[in-house]
Order: structure tokens, then sequence, then C-alpha cells
């Protein structure tokens, strides 16, 4: 019991007695107080005390560090997918990758991971989502922008090829596609913009870096 707790029931017995022993020693001298009544009375302000005491220094257990798991670093998230990457699982890979980037969403280098990926097994779509992703963390980034471009052209290639085997391909679109054609040739310099895929073999990021 706190030594405070102690101090309030002698104070609260002392208050309780000293009236009645005041009545009886005026009464008989020194006679001493025999009222079973006023035992009980003190007896029963002392467990009040006492419990209000108790109620009063229970406090909540601290909490600490330890309940709460750490995040994992980044790089360890990158060598799980390229772990799975390896054992050739790559569904387990992109997990991997979007789970560094969800715990790391100012860290281009998950999404670097991902484009990469997509760009490798011909995923244009992919790619281009996955680069934007990259160069919104690093607009200065050379390999996302260079996936970007190509991915894109492909993207763009697969659809007005689909167009004109269609015969839908109006004189608007053709006019752009053209306008957009010229401009890329000019930029950089090559008659033929996108270059056929030998079959089974997706261009690496190094072809997507030389354009």
């Amino acid at each position: 019991m706190p030594h405070g707790c102690h101090q309030v029931i002698k104070k609260m017995k002392f208050r309780a007695l000293l009236p009645l022993n005041r009545r009886c020693n005026a009464a008989s001298g020194q006679q001493k107080l025999s009222n079973p009544s006023v035992t009980l009375i003190a007896a029963a302000l002392a467990a009040v005390a006492l419990a209000g005491c108790e109620t009063t220094d229970k406090k909540p257990a601290p909490t600490t560090s330890a309940t709460v798991p750490a995040t994992p670093s980044l790089q360890s998230f990158l060598d799980a997918g390229a772990k799975a990457r390896k054992e050739g699982s790559r569904n387990k890979e992109r997990d991997a990758y979007r789970a560094g980037a969800a715990a790391y969403p100012t860290s281009k280098q998950p999404w670097l991971k991902l484009a990469e990926g997509y760009f490798e097994e011909a995923d244009y779509g992919n790619t281009i989502l996955a680069a934007q992703e990259v160069l919104q963390r690093d607009a200065a980034d050379s390999v996302a922008t260079s996936m970007l471009a190509v991915s894109g052209l492909r993207v763009a290639n697969t659809a007005l090829t689909a167009l004109r085997k269609q015969n839908n391909l109006g004189a608007d679109t053709r006019s752009q596609a053209e306008g957009v054609a010229k401009q890329l040739r000019e930029v950089l310099g090559e008659p033929v913009l996108v270059p056929k895929n030998e079959a089974g073999s997706p261009p690496s990021c190094q072809a997507c870096q030389s354009v």
C-alpha cells in the first residue's frame, strides 16, 4: 500500500474517534472507549480509503515498441524479387516488387524492376504504366524514358496496323500518325521507327536504351 494511503487512514481513524474520546474523558476522567460501533465505523472508513487508493494506483501497462513489427528494408523486397525471377516465378517476382513499392512509395526502384520485366515480355501496356511511375519519382531516368518511348511506339504501331487491316484508318487519324512519324524520324535519324522483333525474342533493356 502506498505511504500516502497509510497517512489518510490514520487521519480518518483519529478524526472519527476524537469526539467520542473527548466526551468519555469528560464524563469519567481516564475511562477508555469501549463502544463497538465506533470501531466498526472506523474500520469502514479505512476500507473505503484503502479501496480508493488501490483504484487510483492502478495504471495501464505501458506499450513497448517490440509489439510493432519492423518494416523490411527496400533491398529485402528487391532481393526477394530477384530470387523469384531466378526460380522462374514471375508472379512472386512482381508481388515482391509491388510490396516494395507499397512499403516505400517514394522509391523508383520497385517500379523500374516491374517495367523492365514487362518490357522483356513485350507487355507494352504495363511497361508504359510502370515506366510512368518511375518518371513521377525521377523525371531524368533514361531507362524508364526509353522503355516508355519504345513501348508507346509499339502500341501505336499495333493499333494503326489493326485499323489499316480493317480499312478503318480515317483521314484524320492517318494525318496525325504521319505527322508524329515524321517528327520521330527527325529526332531519331532513322528511316524505320519500329523494327520488327524476331519471333520469340522480346526486346531487351539494352535495345530500348538505344532509342
